[in-house]
C-alpha cells in the first residue's frame, strides 16, 4: 500500500514505463543505489511530569476499578509521548501514545491493553461521507480500498508489537484494572515503505516510554514505571524484480512499489532474529527473494536503529 506516486504533470502510465527502464539499466529516480536505506529522523516530545494524578470519584475499601475507564489528568488530552518520524524525501509519519485505566480483557487478566489506529487524513476529502474519498485519484491503495488497506497497517504492527511489548507491564491490579495505550499514528505524507515507516514510529514512541505516578478511583496510588520492548526491531520494505537473476531494491519508493513484481516487508531485532515478514505483489514469494532480503537487513540494519532508539 502506498501514495500514488507524485508525478507531476507526467501522466502515470508514462512514469511507471520510465521507472521500469531506470531500473532495468540500474538506476533508481532518487539516484540512491539498489542497496540503499533511505534514513530517518526522529523527533520525541516527551509529555510526562515527575507525578500525575488520575482524575475520578474515590471508591474507598476497595480495590475494584474493572468498570471504570479513566483519562489520565495531564495536558494535551492524556498524551504520554508523542514521535515525529520524517527522512529525507518527504515522509512524515506522527505517533501518539495516550494513556488511560480500563478493565483487563476477560482473555488476559494479568495483562494490560494496547490499541493501534492508523489514519491518513490526506486521503480525505470535505463532503465524503465517513471517510476517504479515493474516486478522485486515479488509484491510492492496490486493492482499492483505503480502510481496509489502514486496518491491514495496523494488524502488521500489531503482529510484530506482539513479539517486542510484553503487556503484562500494564497490569496493575489481575482481573480489575490496567493501563489502557492508544496508539495513533498519523499518515501526513509517505513515498513507499509505508508499514516500516508506520512500525518505526510507533516503536520509537513506545520506547523507553514512561507511565506516570496515578491515583486510582479507589484511592491508591500506582508509582510511575518506564515500559521496556524486549528487542528492538527494524523494519525495511524490498522490491524484488523477477527474471533470470532475482534484484532487490531497498526502500521502495510508491512507483517502485508499483513497478516490482513483489514486496517483501522484513523486520529483525538487534541479535539479528526475524520478528516481521509481510509479502504483497503480483508474484508469489521467491525463496531466494526472502532468503536475500533477510541477510542484506541483517547487515544493514544497524544505522537505522541508531537513528530510531539512540
Amino acid at each position: 500500500m502506498s501514495l500514488p506516486p507524485n508525478t507531476g504533470s507526467i501522466e502515470l502510465t508514462a512514469f511507471r514505463a520510465h521507472t521500469a527502464q531506470l531500473l532495468a539499466r540500474g538506476e533508481r529516480l532518487d539516484k540512491r543505489d539498489f542497496a540503499t536505506c533511505r534514513m530517518p529522523t526522529v523527533v520525541r516530545e516527551e509529555r510526562v511530569g515527575p507525578s500525575s494524578d488520575v482524575s475520578g470519584s474515590s471508591n474507598s475499601g476497595s480495590k475494584n476499578t474493572s468498570t471504570v475507564t479513566t483519562s489520565i489528568n495531564l495536558t494535551n488530552n492524556g498524551s504520554l509521548a508523542a514521535v515525529m518520524y520524517t527522512d529525507n524525501y518527504g515522509s512524515c509519519i506522527q505517533c501518539t501514545v495516550q494513556g488511560l485505566l480500563g478493565p483487563p480483557r476477560p482473555q488476559t487478566p494479568a495483562a494490560g491493553r494496547l490499541n493501534v489506529h492508523v489514519e491518513a487524513p490526506f486521503l480525505e476529502q470535505p463532503g465524503g461521507a465517513g471517510g476517504a474519498n479515493y474516486k478522485s485519484f486515479q488509484y491510492i491503495i492496490s486493492n482499492d480500498n483505503v480502510d481496509l488497506a489502514l486496518r491491514e497497517l495496523e494488524g502488521y504492527i500489531g503482529i510484530v508489537l506482539e513479539g517486542c511489548f510484553d503487556l503484562r507491564q500494564l497490569s496493575i491490579y489481575e482481573r480489575e484494572a490496567c493501563w489502557v495505550l492508544n496508539v495513533n499514528v498519523t499518515l501526513l505524507s509517505f513515498d513507499g515503505g509505508l508499514r516500516a515507516g508506520s512500525l518505526h514510529a510507533v516503536l520509537a514512541a513506545l520506547h523507553k516510554l514512561h507511565l506516570p505516578r496515578t491515583r486510582l478511583p479507589n484511592g491508591d496510588v500506582i508509582e510511575r514505571r518506564q515500559l521496556r520492548l524486549s528487542c528492538l526491531p527494524v523494519a525495511c520494505t524490498f522490491g524484488f524484480l523477477a527474471g533470470a537473476q532475482v534484484r532487490l531494491l531497498t526502500d521502495t519508493t510508491a512507483m517502485e512499489e508499483f513497478v516490482a513484481d513483489g514486496i517483501i516487508t522484513v523486520a529483525v531485532s538487534e541479535s539479528g532474529e526475524v520478528v516481521g515478514v509481510h509479502q504483497t505483489g503480483r508474484c508469489p514469494l521467491l525463496a531466494q527473494a526472502l532468503t536475500a532480503a533477510v541477510q542484506q537487513w541483517m547487515q544493514g540494519s544497524a544505522a537505522v536503529r541508531e537513528a530510531l532508539y539512540g
